[in-house]
């Protein structure tokens, strides 16, 4: 669902969509480690150059923005110019890179889920930034990672999806317990099913963005997807484990405290995840 969210949100004339980068996070702690490995306790160029950990980090943060944009246009030149050339032949008009030489395309949306787990990282790094995350039901979820190979991906016991599909989940409600819902939108993935006009509204009106009915065309298309459906309650889980799943993401829809959902083992907050990979990458450096 993350792939065609941010295809539906990169149609709007001013965002441009990049499907997963990957790089982001990565980024992200590097800088981190960057900027402690520079920390010295006598003769810190942090310290003469007058530089703290924030600055650092939006400034690179900057940096990677104008090179999203700059990569951005660049491919919606190649793009245009092929399909102008009639050399795409796979050309679909409703996943159009830009719809008018008008199109501002200022804003950038990266749909890589493994940023989830670094969101509040990021959220230093562009303080800007808004997250909009997937919250889908967790038999889907299960079910779509048990045969992801379909997908091009690789094919998860049910033990691990079910521990990719609450760990993520974990970490997004994290997210927006701790940035607040100006910057961080839960959707539920069903509503997208009833209603995925009313669920494109909403994110625009989220991202403080004009309407833009068109991007809602990109729904018509399945991609990314494991071609498997069905309920929890055929996968071979216990009960008991379908209902606390199933608990925990009617709580979440609900705006229950994190704290008081049946999650497996509590959540190794941001700042210690972070900590611990800045540490790790210190290491390797030095």
């Amino acid at each position: 669902m993350t792939s065609i969210a941010t295809w539906a949100i990169g149609q709007h004339p001013n965002i441009s969509a990049f499907e997963e980068t990957n790089w982001l996070t990565m980024l992200y702690l590097g800088s981190r480690a960057a900027f402690a490995l520079s920390d010295k306790p006598k003769d810190s160029p942090a310290q003469a150059y007058g530089v703290d950990a924030q600055d650092f980090l939006q400034l690179q943060g900057w940096g990677i923005d104008r090179l999203h944009r700059q990569l951005a246009e660049q491919r919606i030149r190649n793009v245009d110019t092929a399909r102008l050339a009639n050399m795409d032949d796979q050309y679909n008009a409703n996943f159009a890179l830009r719809h008018s030489p008008r199109a501002a395309k200022r804003r950038w949306i990266d749909g890589t889920p493994e940023n989830t787990g670094m969101a509040i990282g990021l959220a230093e790094m562009f303080p800007g930034a808004q997250f909009i995350f997937m919250l889908r039901e967790p038999a889907e979820v299960v079910r779509s990672l048990t045969h992801h190979a379909n997908a091009g991906g690789i094919d998860r016991a049910i033990e691990e999806a079910v521990q990719v599909w609450e760990r993520s989940t974990q970490w997004a409600y994290e997210a927006l317990e701790m940035l607040g819902p100006q910057r961080v939108h839960l959707t539920a993935s069903d509503d997208i099913a009833k209603n995925p006009h009313q669920v494109v509204s909403k994110w625009f009106a989220f991202l403080d963005e004009p309407q833009y009915d068109q991007a809602t065309r990109v729904f018509d298309t399945v991609i990314n997807s494991s071609g498997e459906h069905g309920r929890v309650d055929d996968l071979g889980m216990s009960t008991s484990e379908i209902q606390r799943l199933q608990a925990i993401h009617r709580g979440i829809l609900c705006g229950v405290n994190s704290n008081s959902l049946p999650w497996t083992e509590n959540l190794w907050k941001f700042s210690e995840r972070r900590d611990h990979f800045v540490q790790s990458l210190r290491q390797a450096i030095s």
